[in-house]
């Protein structure tokens, strides 16, 4: 199965329970399943792994668990060549668009004008 959010064309989902190793080279979603429905709850990316407790073990895994238990949280992936620069920013466009509630809001750009003192 596969999904698109805006031109990105995801692997998936899969329930956790069903996920394994290897992973490389990939931009991935944490998504949470309601009804029918799947919420992207975090966006990340990986180079690679081998470790089973990827998962389970990231620094956002709580920040997960209280948005899905784990039999309701999901994983998409998108394979993406170009080293870890290309992949932080289909990162940074996902978090922009879909807003998820465990990865830290964008930093807004700085505004084009400085106010002077008087």
């Amino acid at each position: 199965m596969a999904f698109q959010i805006l031109q990105y064309e995801f692997l998936g989902p899969v329930p956790f329970s069903e996920w394994g190793p290897p992973m490389a080279d990939i931009v991935y979603l944490v998504l949470s399943r309601r009804d029918d429905r799947f919420d992207v709850i975090y966006a990340g990316e990986c180079g690679h792994t081998d470790d089973r407790a990827y998962l389970v073990q990231h620094p956002e895994f709580a920040c997960w668990s209280r948005h899905g238990a784990e039999s309701s949280l999901y994983l998409a992936v998108l394979p993406v060549t170009g080293g870890a620069p290309a992949r932080a920013r289909v990162v940074d466009r996902l978090v922009s668009h879909c807003r998820p509630p465990c990865n830290p809001a964008p930093e807004a750009p700085p505004p084009p004008y400085r106010v002077r003192g008087s």
